[in-house]
């Protein structure tokens, strides 16, 4: 039997399945440390600093041996890591515009509340 052409799970590397399933286990490395991160009071800044630490390993050295199962691993956690910094900012965003709306409902009240001591 000719080993290339047989796709039986034991002719399959090791990394193979890393290979198939590696955008399921980042989302759910990122859900996970974004879950923490949220009820955990951990530092918004302490999770960027380490997930930039992380995506500067990655691109040193992980990218290296990424046929290996560890290159995948790398990637794993170098892609789990970069949705978390996307996952923080999109809060950061979140926050700023609920901060925004809650002033400009403020200022309505403060404008109306001044227009009603004329009367």
């Amino acid at each position: 039997m000719n080993t290339i052409l047989s796709s039986g799970p034991a002719d399959r590397p090791a990394g193979s399945r890393l290979v198939r399933h590696r955008w399921k286990a980042a989302l759910v490395i990122a859900a996970v440390e974004g879950l923490i991160a949220a009820f955990e009071r951990t530092s918004r800044w302490a999770v960027i600093a380490f997930a930039l630490l992380v995506l500067f390993a990655y691109f040193r050295w992980g990218r290296a041996a990424h046929s290996s199962p560890g290159g995948q691993l790398a990637w794993i956690g170098a892609a789990s890591q970069a949705l978390v910094i996307v996952l923080a900012a999109a809060a950061f965003v979140a926050g700023l515009l609920v901060l925004v709306a809650v002033s400009a409902l403020a200022a309505i009240a403060l404008v109306l509340l001044l227009l009603e001591r004329g009367r």
